[in-house]
């Protein structure tokens, strides 16, 4: 069964509050769809957006896509085959799935699984501040000693402000084009019930902040940036304990942080990540193919213009 309109229903009847499952969070970049299936005590369903240009689907930015109450293999290689038959109608040339963490991801012979890298998360039920590293807590120490006033809001004038930092980042690292969030991005995440940021400003302007969303069991530490990281030492980490700290006052159970950038154990950002806890969770994702002659062209193509460009799974996206 395909939905295309919120499916709050659906996570109402099976008690499931992760905010980036919701309509709302998987609408922040294109217009979702789920594909539910049912057979008795079996259910799964997988959220994704269908870009009609490429003929792709992919699931959205994050965790939120696929979720089962049965490890029955049976099952679950009869809904993927069942989403394999309904992208194949569509014209589907292939499709990335990103699985959450918090859940096993699934063996089948629909798709190859990959393993991408190690996430941190927090036990927020434990006491946690207390397993902190002596970086972490000199950090947190020093950052606070900057005389910034830090700020917590879910107003649409801070999202913007955020917005602003973080952009001018991402143009000074030249990020990824996946990283690029546009201005209606946040303007989006601001409507979000559970969404808020945590800014670090001094008597002009907003230096550095950090983008949370929370949830009853699971809360997500989400974007963040710091414009001058050697006038103001410490301050990523400053504002991630502030937005741990923000999460633990609402009833937040545990807080997913992510990972690295790369799959390397010795990754800066996944260093900094392991400061605040040393509980990990692998992150795979499910590459699928559905038209394998036209996905095999399509690659070709793209990298013989772009000989010197990344490997990712569904590149001919990118021209």
């Amino acid at each position: 069964m395909l939905i295309k309109e919120n499916w709050q229903f659906i996570l109402d009847r099976f008690m499931i509050t992760d905010p980036q499952y919701s309509f709302e969070y998987a609408s922040l970049l294109s217009e979702p769809e789920m594909f539910f299936m049912e057979d008795n005590e079996n259910a799964a369903f997988l959220i994704f957006t269908y870009d009609k240009g490429s003929n792709s689907f992919e699931t959205p930015y994050g965790y939120g896509s696929f979720w089962s109450r049965t490890t029955d293999e049976i099952f679950i290689n009869e809904f993927f085959a069942s989403f394999h038959a309904e992208m194949s109608k569509r014209g589907c040339v292939a499709g990335l799935i990103r699985f959450n963490p918090f859940i096993q991801a699934p063996k089948t012979e629909i798709f190859n699984t990959e393993f991408v890298r190690d996430t941190v998360y927090i036990d927020l039920e434990e006491e946690y501040s207390k397993k902190f590293s002596k970086r972490t807590k000199g950090d947190i120490k020093r950052a606070s000693s900057h005389g910034l006033d830090l700020k917590e809001s879910s107003d649409e004038r801070d999202f913007i402000s955020f917005f602003e930092l973080y952009s001018s980042l991402m143009d000074d690292k030249n990020a990824s084009e996946e990283l690029m969030f546009k201005k209606d991005y946040f303007l989006c995440m601001s409507k979000l019930k559970n969404a808020f940021v945590m800014l670090a400003q001094n008597a002009k302007e907003s230096v550095g902040g950090a983008l949370f969303i929370f949830g009853e069991n699971v809360s997500y530490y989400h974007l963040s940036a710091v414009i001058d990281k050697k006038k103001h030492p410490g301050l990523s980490t400053l504002l991630l304990h502030s937005g741990i700290e923000a999460i633990h006052r609402r009833g937040g159970k545990r807080m997913m942080l992510g990972g690295g950038m790369t799959s390397a154990k010795d990754d800066p950002l996944l260093f900094f990540k392991e400061g605040f806890s040393k509980l990990k969770l692998p992150f795979y994702i499910g590459k699928m193919v559905v038209d394998e002659n036209e996905y095999r062209k399509l690659t070709r193509e793209h990298d013989e213009k772009h000989a010197h460009s990344g490997k990712l799974f569904l590149r001919y996206k990118y021209k």
